[in-house]
């Protein structure tokens, strides 16, 4: 049984125990102790209920903030070797390493991580690895990349991109303005 069903069998229950309870109050004495037996019962399992509930965002929220602390202590620690290696004079050493590092990075993000997100944001990350093979035509793409970035919906224009059309539309206009 999937806890879908187990969840909608207990509400139902739930359910059908609190129309008892109406039935029951406008009974006798007798009857009125076993209501109240199963009130009791009624409300330790909405308590509980709720209490899991909260304890199971409360523990989430924690697990939640590890990944993220996780996932910020790798980037610094990147930043920082890739800062001493520049600082070094190893710049290629550092290109080479993350040109050998794209692509499986790609492929997991592609593959485990770009399901939760939506929108844009699924795909911002794959549009910079194909902006990055396209101003490097000397780079050789996997055929697995190809087929990624293939799949890939059109990509939005970045900042610089419409800064650049504005000032190119703005010198023809005034290119054109001078003519006359």
């Amino acid at each position: 049984m999937t806890g879908e069903v187990i969840l909608v069998r207990l509400v139902r229950r739930q359910y059908l125990l609190a129309l008892r309870l109406v039935e029951w109050s406008f009974t006798s004495e007798e009857e009125n102790t076993k209501v109240n037996g199963k009130a009791k019962i009624l409300t330790i399992f909405v308590l509980g209920l709720l209490l899991g509930t909260a304890g199971t965002f409360l523990f989430m929220g924690i697990n939640i903030r590890k990944v993220m602390a996780i996932h910020a202590d790798a980037q610094l620690f990147e930043m920082a070797v890739n800062a001493r290696s520049l600082r070094a004079g190893s710049g290629e050493v550092l290109l080479d390493r993350y040109d050998d590092a794209i692509p499986s990075s790609a492929i997991s993000f592609h593959n485990y991580h770009r399901t939760y997100l939506k929108g844009d944001h699924a795909n911002a990350a794959l549009w910079q690895v194909q902006r990055y093979y396209e101003s490097n035509p000397s780079l050789k793409t996997s055929p697995e990349i190809e087929s990624i970035l293939a799949a890939l919906p059109p990509r939005p224009l970045t900042v610089c991109e419409v800064n650049q059309e504005e000032l190119t539309h703005t010198k023809a206009l005034k290119d054109t303005q001078a003519d006359d």
